[in-house]
């Protein structure tokens, strides 16, 4: 079982990467270089909090789903959603420290 959930986590963790690859590093670039005031020079982006933050969400993810994946209902549905909500927000707000000046 740790085995599969940590496979589980590194593929997530990957998958996000990749996706937040594609949508900010080539979807919009020309948006934040035209917002480039907004955002901390790429020298000062703290990156390691931006991948402890996927690594963290993507732990979440993984745990959540595990716990709710048998129980299929609209309860259950309505509980994944809040947590992992919960779990996305927190990441999101490191993001943005990660990437906004203070």
């Amino acid at each position: 079982m740790l085995k599969k959930t940590i496979v589980s986590v590194v593929g997530v963790f990957i998958a996000w990467s990749i996706v937040d690859f594609v949508v900010h590093g080539l979807l919009l670039k020309s948006a934040y270089e035209s917002t480039a005031q907004l955002w901390r020079p790429m020298a000062e982006m703290k990156m390691g909090v931006m991948q402890l933050a996927v690594l963290i969400t993507s732990c979440a993810f993984v745990a959540i789903y595990a716990r709710f994946v048998g129980k299929r209902s609209l309860t259950t549905g309505l509980k994944y959603g809040l947590w992992f909500g919960l779990a996305a927000g927190t990441s999101m707000g490191y993001g943005t420290y990660a990437v906004m000046p203070s």
